[in-house]
């Protein structure tokens, strides 16, 4: 089942599609993200394939990937055919002609620093935007690595909780409302698990949309709160398995490659300049300066060697 994070990087895709109005079915590309993201007609897609030729393979990968996103299913396998198609089409090339395409290119493969730094700039984006598209790119990745995207840990835990106090539990029925409760009613209710009635069989229409509104307003208010301890944390990265993955042994961030010889213990491969030199932002925020860096160092930098260890991003 997917998580908070990839429902949001969902969420984020389409409404990229929604944004243009460009004919989603005349490219190929074009036709299979938008195939797997939204889904098209029975009627659209037999046009589509004979359009553009694709194989009965292709067609049952689409179908497979539509339907994990549909059912909220295992998020690896559409962001795996997301991943490969952009990735070794057209887009790899023009992403940067178009402000959709770069966004969606950059939650999907995601940019270099360089890159980043020129969309920002043509497009005139706030930083906020580029560091939005950033974190996508990062829970993207960790759901194609296998890992999974953040679970919603809090959530589950009052679940257990509410399981473990026993089958002889008092049922207790959320008033019916009109609209969305106030956050001291979502604390309340958060803080005394007793009151989620997980066993909702017999609920009637208007329970029913009560109990959706109230669960969605508690999910967003621990999302955002999650969100604020991520941002608090301290980060201690680790190796993750033989493989070389670093994942922050506290909050379970994933942060890419694990480094050796930086001081985070993770991977870096572009600088960035201000009057007192070279430097990179580690992911406990600090500051970390290469005071004999010099304009011939910053143009060789590339992503095929990190800034410590030598080692490129893309790793076999």
């Amino acid at each position: 089942m997917s998580s908070s994070y990839t429902r949001e990087i969902i969420g984020a895709l389409r409404n990229c599609i929604a944004r243009s109005d460009r004919d989603w079915s005349a490219d190929s590309c074009d036709a299979w993200i938008y195939a797997i993201l939204r889904g098209w007609s029975p009627r659209e897609l037999i046009r589509i394939v004979r359009l553009h030729g694709w194989s009965e393979r292709e067609q049952e990968e689409l179908t497979v990937a539509h339907f994990e996103i549909d059912a909220d299913g295992d998020m690896k396998v559409p962001f795996d055919a997301l991943f490969w198609k952009i990735g070794t089409s057209q887009w790899d090339r023009n992403f940067s002609d178009n402000e959709v395409d770069a966004i969606i290119y950059g939650i999907v493969c995601g940019w270099s620093e360089n890159q980043a730094e020129s969309l920002a700039q043509r497009f005139r984006w706030q930083r906020e935007i580029v560091n939005y598209v950033k974190r996508l790119n990062v829970s993207f990745s960790a759901v194609r690595k296998g890992g999974g995207a953040m679970p919603d840990s809090v959530i589950q835990t009052l679940i257990r909780n509410y399981r473990e106090r026993g089958a002889n539990r008092a049922r207790v029925r959320p008033p019916v409302i009109n609209q969305t409760p106030d956050e001291e009613t979502i604390v309340s209710r958060l803080t005394a698990p007793e009151e989620i009635d997980l066993f909702v069989d017999d609920y009637t229409k208007d329970e029913y949309i009560t109990a959706i509104r109230e669960h969605r307003a508690a999910i967003d208010l621990l999302r955002e709160r999650y969100r604020e301890l991520l941002d608090q944390c301290p980060h201690e990265i680790v190796q993750e398995g033989s493989w070389g993955g670093a994942r922050c042994a506290i909050c379970d961030q994933d942060f890419g490659w694990y480094c050796p010889d930086s001081p985070d213990h993770a991977c870096h491969y572009f600088t960035e300049s201000d009057d007192l030199g070279y430097y990179v932002v580690l992911n406990d925020g600090t500051v970390y300066r290469f005071p004999e860096r010099t304009d011939t160092d910053k143009r060789c930098e590339t992503d095929d060697s990190c800034l410590f260890c030598g080692h490129p991003e893309e790793r076999k």
